[in-house]
């Protein structure tokens, strides 16, 4: 009963997402924002279908979820992106433009050992010729701290599924022990997520007015309520 329950849910998930992706399909009048939308809409079924998945075959559920957490942290680049491609409609100069005006509002990027541009109040800032080099920065800064997210987060996860089939835990006694690797494969994800997170806020925070009409928070919580709820 539980697996036709799920799987009827999971059926109404990929249908009501079809629905909305063919209806994107038919109409491409703004392809560089539908395309993103697209890769957004796909999380969905893709979500649903690891799950049940998951589910009924238990033992596979470790490799399913490198599929969900591999596709989680390209979704967050991508809403990224997305909200790139609706402030500039597709141009990310646009984009870079707009934030220059913005650039007294802005808390520039800093340089880790004056090497790595974090976002870290006793590094040395970096002096930029005017206030669009600034903006360019600031964008690309966010732009890295998404993107590391889509390189961290199957890595971590793929050793955290590795690790456990094989049951090792270096030292210690369990996956929570500070002596086991998984102990520290926990921190990286958390800092990871972390950076990822600030710099979609870092971003949202400098153009939140521009943006205020499609409501990119509220979707960002649909995001990340499809994460939890699965």
């Amino acid at each position: 009963m539980v697996y036709q329950l799920a799987g009827t849910f999971t059926l109404l998930s990929c249908l009501i997402s079809m629905w909305h992706m063919t209806a994107h399909l038919r109409k491409m009048n703004q392809p560089d924002v539908q395309r993103r939308i697209l890769a957004i809409l796909w999380m969905s079924p893709i979500y649903a279908i690891t799950s049940w998945f998951s589910l009924v075959f238990h033992s596979a559920e470790g490799y399913l979820a490198i599929i969900k957490d591999g596709y989680e942290s390209y979704i967050i680049y991508q809403f990224l992106s997305f909200c790139i491609a609706v402030l500039g409609k597709g141009d990310r100069n646009a984009v870079v433009d707009l934030l220059a005006r913005r650039a007294d509002h802005m808390t520039p990027p800093f340089r880790l050992f004056g090497v790595f541009e974090i976002c870290c109040s006793c590094c040395r800032p970096d002096p930029y010729v005017n206030d669009r080099a600034l903006a360019d920065a600031i964008l690309l800064q966010c732009q890295f701290f998404a993107l590391q997210f889509v390189f961290f987060r199957p890595l971590t996860t793929t050793a955290m599924v590795v690790l456990d089939k094989l049951q090792y835990y270096g030292l210690g006694t369990g996956p929570t022990d500070y002596r086991s690797p998984q102990f520290y494969i926990v921190i990286v994800q958390n800092v990871s997520i972390f950076v990822a997170f600030a710099g979609l806020l870092k971003f949202y925070h400098a153009v939140d007015q521009d943006l205020a009409w499609c409501r990119p928070f509220a979707k960002f919580l649909c995001i990340k309520g499809v994460v939890f709820m699965t």
